[in-house]
């Protein structure tokens, strides 16, 4: 027997049914059927999710690429966009920065955007957080295991900013929330998804795929990653849609009086604790900066606004900490 609860919303449903299958104009099962499907479907949206098959034309490659953008950002940050966390994502991050020594200035910082991202490689997420730290330390469970951070052979220890959205989930999701854990990294920009379980695939009589939500995510501090998300260390609000443009262009802007604000120098920097309680409270206008860039026709060096705020303010980070660094040099 159902509990009062469910068994008084299942008789509403039964009666709804009733009444449209009596009065509404060409009723038909099947049609209703896939409504009910598609409303608990979206009702269960990041736990319960539809796998699309892909046209017969189009083959699922033997590895999904997690990098999707690597550029030197100031001649002296790296920037890696990644698309998700797969398998192999920790040989495709320590390549990128490898063949990014080979720049002119050595590298003083490194930005991992993973807004947008998200990855079925769970088990990478260990080799990924290696990279950047030298030590054995849990991370998480999951699905009744626990798992510890592998350290690379070569550990990076350049200053890192990791950028987060409400669109970054899965393993991304899992990797910015162990890399904050642990303390190697400043998170930037929103409050992310909360969309991080272990799946399992379910084949569906008539055909179709599921993956469904087994169990929840847990971080070694006790914390639950499921359905909560991470909060960044530097709160900024920016709509989705100007984000996914700034992916592919951080230099767009909405108005031309973007380019008219002022690009933070290095002394800025050490108010970014002031500039995040401000927006907070409300203050949400982003602080442009500035990346140079060579104009591959005339190999002069030119100035570009940086109107993404996010990433702007992930280099403002980096640009902190050197300034830091330079200050005790001193």
């Amino acid at each position: 027997m159902l509990p009062g609860g469910r068994a008084a919303e299942l008789n509403r449903f039964q009666n709804l049914l009733h009444l449209l299958e009596k009065n509404l104009y060409q009723f038909d099962h099947e049609s209703v059927d896939a409504a009910a499907v598609r409303g608990l479907l979206k009702e269960l949206d990041g736990q319960v999710i539809h796998v699309h098959p892909k046209p017969d034309t189009e083959k699922s490659p033997d590895h999904l690429l997690s990098l999707r953008k690597s550029e030197v950002l100031e001649e002296s940050f790296i920037y890696l966009q990644l698309a998700g966390i797969e398998s192999g994502a920790d040989s495709e991050i320590r390549n990128a920065i490898e063949n990014s020594q080979n720049n002119l200035k050595p590298l003083e910082g490194i930005i991992l955007d993973l807004r947008f991202a998200e990855g079925q490689g769970y088990e990478c997420v260990p080799s990924v957080i290696g990279l950047f730290h030298g030590e054995s330390t849990p991370l998480f469970s999951m699905k009744g295991e626990d798992f510890q951070s592998k350290p690379s052979e070569s550990v990076n220890q350049l200053p890192l900013a990791v950028l987060v959205n409400t669109e970054t989930s899965r393993a991304a999701e899992l990797a910015a929330a162990s890399l904050k854990q642990i303390k190697k990294a400043i998170v930037i920009g929103q409050k992310s998804s909360g969309q991080t379980f272990y799946f399992e695939r379910f084949e569906l009589d008539g055909g179709g795929t599921i993956e469904v939500a087994r169990s929840p995510v847990k971080m070694a501090d006790g914390f639950i990653l499921s359905q909560n998300g991470i909060q960044p260390d530097i709160a900024i609000d920016a709509p989705i849609s100007i984000q996914k443009i700034h992916m592919d262009n951080p230099f767009f802007s909405e108005s031309e009086t973007d380019s008219q604000r002022r690009a933070m120098n290095e002394s800025d920097l050490v108010r970014l604790k002031n500039q995040q309680n401000a927006r907070a409270a409300g203050d949400l206008s982003p602080d442009a900066d500035l990346l140079k860039t060579s104009d591959t026709a005339s190999g002069e060096v030119t100035s570009k606004t940086i109107n993404d705020p996010i990433l702007a303010r992930g280099i403002d980070f980096l640009k902190g900490i050197r300034f830091i660094k330079q200050l005790r040099q001193r």
